[in-house]
């Protein structure tokens, strides 16, 4: 019976977790790990980062139009530690251009099928 507003209040919520990224290291912390463990980006799509005051490309600052390094499809890449850099100006790319760096699914759809999986297994245990 809360299958319908759990999966709404979900996308909503990732929305809520883009906006404030950088205000809340825990917040940060979580939202990375979703996007490396899911391999997705954003709530609907990558695009959802633009809503970040930080990452939109109106920004004056040096993050405008990137991605944090958990949208990355390598944020290693093939190195030992995190390249922070793999997404930036990934926003300015086309979609062609930009899959080849970052994943362009948002987390809701991988989310809900993750939900969803592990729900049933837990109500037929």
């Amino acid at each position: 019976a809360l299958w319908g507003p759990l999966q709404d209040s979900l996308e909503h919520t990732l929305r809520v977790a883009i906006a404030h990224y950088q205000d809340d290291p825990d917040l940060r912390f979580l939202l990375d790990q979703v996007q490396l463990g899911l391999r997705c980006c954003g709530a609907a799509s990558y695009q959802d980062w633009q809503q970040n005051l930080y990452f939109q490309c109106s920004s004056p600052g040096v993050q405008a139009c990137s991605l944090p390094a958990s949208c990355c499809i390598d944020p290693r890449e093939d190195g030992a530690s995190v390249n922070d850099q793999c997404g930036f100006g990934v926003l300015r790319l086309d979609a062609d251009a930009a899959q080849r760096v970052v994943y362009l699914e948002g987390c809701g759809p991988p989310l809900r099928r993750w939900l969803r999986a592990n729900l049933e297994n837990l109500y037929f245990q």
